[in-house]
């Protein structure tokens, strides 16, 4: 085909409009302006103070071990915890050696008997690569 083949084709061929609602939005988000919003300096303050706040959160020693371990798999789940990856390996360390000198089978007076404390634990540590046995704890 040539050059006037294709113009002419698309000179007959008008483009049709159709007869569209008008949006139940109205014009919002074309009149919203982004200069209405909070400054971005704000932001990033609120940003780190609550990240201290969940760091101190985690390293709090009064927690039990069953409230940290749901703690990490909410951070987890919000896609957050890049942020903590230090205190949450810490953590998660710190449960490792406990189930390696025997914290899990009752030898230091802590019997682990909810099966969902364990499962979150043994999916936490198998997810961060730390070697534990399927049958860590015999319920």
């Amino acid at each position: 085909m040539s050059i006037q083949q294709v113009s002419a084709l698309t000179q007959n061929n008008k483009r049709r409009f159709a007869d569209f609602d008008p949006s139940v939005w109205g014009d919002y988000f074309l009149s919203h302006s982004s200069t209405e919003t909070v400054p971005i300096d704000a932001m990033r303050e609120q940003v780190e103070e609550l990240k201290e706040e969940v760091k101190e959160l985690l390293l709090d020693s009064q927690k039990q071990p069953l409230q940290k371990l749901e703690l990490i798999e909410s951070i987890q789940r919000l896609g957050v915890a890049y942020h903590f990856e230090r205190e949450i390996g810490g953590i998660l360390e710190n449960m490792h050696h406990s189930y390696s000198d025997g914290f899990f089978d009752g030898e230091h007076g802590h019997e682990h008997d909810d099966l969902y404390e364990v499962a979150l634990c043994f999916r936490l540590l198998r997810q961060h690569r730390y070697y534990i046995s399927c049958g860590m704890v015999s319920l």
